[in-house]
């Protein structure tokens, strides 16, 4: 999403993304927009490490996406993504891991399981399968992934590559 060499710009406009936040449009032909704000800087909040914020705007922008968007669009899965990656960082285990369940189902349906999407939704999972010390699970989901990625894109490529190196740490632990 963003990148760290534009902090400083992320770090000015932050204040009038907040006050962005607490007046919602009253069209709904701005409701997008809006989303797309919210999204953002709850992005920006949470790599802050101030979660609670950051979970309260990512449901805001979530709630907003579902309200214009349909359940399966990429902006809506990235929204309920996020807000899986929000709610692991606060150790809110089950709930990351329901949010993260519910996007790996829609993407392998709609992308297909082999999708680069699809795999990260795979990998999102396995982190917190892994942090609750289900290291089975976590397992078996590495090495479906890592199946996968050598199928596709062969073994000398560097995701196929972090695979191997993700299923050896599940497997030492």
């Amino acid at each position: 999403m963003g990148q760290y060499k534009n902090w400083k710009a992320y770090q000015a406009l932050f204040p009038h993304a907040q006050a962005v936040v607490a007046c919602p449009p009253t069209n709904s032909g701005a409701l997008g927009a809006w989303a797309s704000v919210l999204f953002k800087a709850a992005w920006y909040v949470s790599e802050m490490g101030n979660y609670h914020t950051a979970k309260e705007i990512g449901r805001g922008a979530l709630k907003a996406r579902e309200a214009t968007l349909k359940a399966e669009h990429p902006d809506t899965l990235s929204s309920v993504s996020n807000l899986g990656l929000i709610l692991e960082s606060q150790g809110k285990y089950e709930e990351a891991k329901a949010m993260h369940r519910q996007v790996l189902e829609i993407r392998e349906k709609v992308l297909r399981p082999e999708h680069p999407h699809t795999l990260s939704s795979v990998s999102k999972l396995r982190s917190v399968l892994s942090r609750q010390g289900k290291y089975k699970e976590a397992k078996v989901i590495h090495q479906q992934v890592l199946e996968i990625r050598e199928k596709v894109l062969k073994l000398e490529h560097l995701n196929t590559l972090s695979s191997v190196s993700h299923l050896r740490s599940v497997l030492s632990r």
